[in-house]
């Protein structure tokens, strides 16, 4: 089985999700909206950064899977959630 890869499309859900503007996403990662800008346009996410992002975000596995259809990647350490 495959696994499913994270998108830009996916953290802009979750973003969403969390009433978040691309401007306080950035700030919770402490980088600028424009940086966070090109995180949201990525064919896939590296697990270090999702993890960071999961966490700015305060976002659970679950509700990861609720919003996107699809389990977290096997890589990325939900203990942090």
């Amino acid at each position: 089985m495959q696994t499913q890869k994270v998108t830009g499309e996916a953290i802009r859900k979750l973003r969403n999700l969390k009433g978040l503007g691309q401007k306080d996403a950035g700030s919770r990662l402490n980088i600028s909206q424009q940086a966070y800008s090109k995180i949201e346009k990525k064919e896939q996410i590296k697990p270090n950064l999702l993890n960071k992002i999961m966490r700015a975000f305060n976002c659970s596995e679950v509700e990861f899977e609720k919003i996107n259809g699809y389990p977290l990647p096997p890589q990325i350490d939900n203990t942090l959630y």
